[in-house]
């Protein structure tokens, strides 16, 4: 009967000590805070557009760009910062008409709103 009791305990004790390894994944909301996505923001009152992105790029500044539309041949040079975010005090009329290119170190990512709002993979043609 000891020799069960052990046995039993020895079960015990392995299972015990296996699953006091678990590994913990941070949560998907915690990892979301530390990212800066790529936003801009629409300003009825004062006319103007607010843009954040992430950092990207080695060095210098990002270099901003505006056309309108996505597939636009004329983006035109609208402002430079060393900063993740950019204001845009002079839009188009039509916010849905600001195509917003930010290039550095041969990198660009696009923001508009209808990429905000659809996504990247989907394009309107006018």
């Amino acid at each position: 009967m000891s020799k069960k009791i052990i046995s039993v305990f020895t079960a015990f004790a392995l299972m015990l000590t296996l699953c006091s390894f678990v590994i913990s994944y941070p949560s998907a909301t915690k990892r979301q805070e530390n990212k800066i996505a790529r936003k801009i923001v629409y300003n009825k009152k004062k006319h103007n557009i607010a843009l954040s992105w992430p950092a990207f790029g080695s060095s210098g500044n990002y270099v901003i760009t505006r056309g309108g539309s996505r597939l636009a041949s004329d983006f035109v040079p609208v402002g430079s910062t060393s900063k993740l975010t950019f204001t845009d005090n002079k839009p188009n009329a039509d916010k849905y008409e600001n195509y917003y290119k930010i290039t550095r170190n041969a990198i660009t990512i696009i923001l508009s709103l209808e990429n905000q709002i659809f996504g990247d993979h989907i394009v309107f043609l006018r």
